[in-house]
């Protein structure tokens, strides 16, 4: 891929710099996303699918980072075939049955 690894600390030079303020609007969605999180949280602990429909994604929305030219990919899809003992109704396994 030809990814390194570099020992500069300005790699992420945006860091480094001063940002534009935040829109009152912006300021506001930002707000609300942490409230709801920490809503959330409140409740437990928060898996990562969760997290990616609760914060993530109406973040990645609201930067326009869901939009040309821009592509969001998820998980690859996996197919998966058995066959079901139709006596047993279950799923053979190597020593038996799928409890």
């Amino acid at each position: 891929m030809g990814i390194e690894r570099t020992p500069n600390p300005n790699f992420f030079w945006e860091c480094q710099v001063s940002l534009p303020a935040l829109s009152d609007q912006e300021t506001r969605h930002v707000n609300h996303l942490s409230e709801r999180y920490l809503h959330y949280l409140e409740e437990g602990e928060v898996s990562e699918g969760t997290l990616n429909i609760i914060l993530l994604a109406p973040l990645l929305d609201g930067l326009g980072l869901c939009d040309p030219p821009y592509h969001v990919r998820g998980e690859t899809w996996v197919s998966i075939e058995t066959t079901v003992d139709t006596d047993e109704r279950r799923v053979p396994w190597k020593d038996g049955f799928v409890p």
